[in-house]
């Protein structure tokens, strides 16, 4: 993708020195036109007429290069920040799970504190007073394992909101590149197509 960037920008510059060649060629011709030195030989008025046709188009094709060039930087730069905003949503993600793996790891232990409790409780009281002993640990470990749960639920929204929208991001660049006029795409190098197949190749690893 950037390789296709660069030979655009390249195409800029070649419009550009063509531009000012021209715009030379173009001033020297007019000035032997208005000459009046006899020995000069006459400017024949279609050759200038089409040099001055190219010179518009060239430089209709460089403000459209430009205003293209523009467009897709835009779109650059905000692919780039949507998947800085996905690495953040990955890293607390990665973060919340390993507070998750303690919770359960914490879960585990105090259902055992629980079993031991109970056991020793049983034996010194019976089972009455184990039952009292375990039902505010069985709570904790409920409360804790909701917490988890909730958890789960909010990082698995956020990320599919952020891939709802860097997908929305996506179509609404294609919807851009497709509606440009087919006689000036003539002008320009596919840079969109390959742009487009590269963003969906990424979006496909970074889902």
């Amino acid at each position: 993708m950037f390789r296709q960037i660069l030979q655009q920008q390249n195409r800029l510059r070649d419009l550009e020195i063509q531009l000012h060649a021209l715009e030379r060629e173009t001033e020297v011709l007019e000035r032997e036109r208005s000459a009046t030195v006899p020995s000069l030989t006459p400017v024949p008025e279609g050759e200038l007429e089409k040099l001055e046709q190219r010179l518009r188009q060239n430089e209709a094709d460089l403000m459209y290069s430009e205003q293209w060039e523009e467009q897709l930087q835009e779109e650059l730069d905000r692919e780039q920040e949507m998947h800085r905003r996905l690495h953040q949503i990955q890293s607390s993600v990665d973060a919340d799970g390993y507070r998750i793996k303690e919770l359960h790891e914490r879960s585990e232990h105090l259902q055992q504190k629980i079993q031991h409790r109970a056991h020793r409780q049983s034996s010194r009281a019976g089972a009455r007073q184990a039952e009292e002993a375990r039902r505010p640990l069985e709570q904790e470990l409920h409360l804790r394992l909701l917490q988890g749960q909730e958890l789960d639920a909010t990082l698995w929204k956020t990320v599919q909101d952020l891939d709802k929208e860097l997908r929305q991001c996506k179509l609404q660049q294609f919807i851009q590149q497709t509606a440009m006029p087919d006689a000036d795409q003539t002008h320009v190098l596919p840079v969109s197509e390959v742009y487009l197949s590269s963003a969906g190749h990424r979006e496909l690893e970074v889902i």
